[in-house]
């Protein structure tokens, strides 16, 4: 589970994979304390935030939440119990497999 100490890095991780892929649909970069605030959303939802961490080192998150919805879909489909899955990790755990 995440902690405090783990922002920095998550904050990292996120603006990394918004830069080098298209997973993200957002253009600027997240702030420490957006990230933070997110965070707290999560808990306040009671979605847990997993961090994967190596020897102290932050290697990735992962987190779920409920539906986003989007304007002109949501009206046309039943998403009550749809859940959205986060997952994000740092390029070199990204593009290799571990052994």
């Amino acid at each position: 589970m995440a902690e405090d100490r783990d922002f920095p890095a998550v904050t990292g991780i996120y603006n990394e994979v918004l830069r080098t892929s298209t997973a993200i649909f957002r253009d600027e970069v997240a702030s420490f304390d957006e990230r933070v605030l997110w965070w707290q959303s999560q808990q306040q939802r009671g979605s847990p935030l997993l961090i994967a961490e190596e020897d102290g080192q932050v290697l990735g998150f992962a987190s779920y939440s409920g539906f986003r919805p989007w304007p002109d879909v949501t009206s046309r489909l039943k998403v009550r119990s749809t859940s959205g899955l986060t997952h994000a990790a740092m390029e070199p755990e990204r593009s290799s497999p571990r052994n």
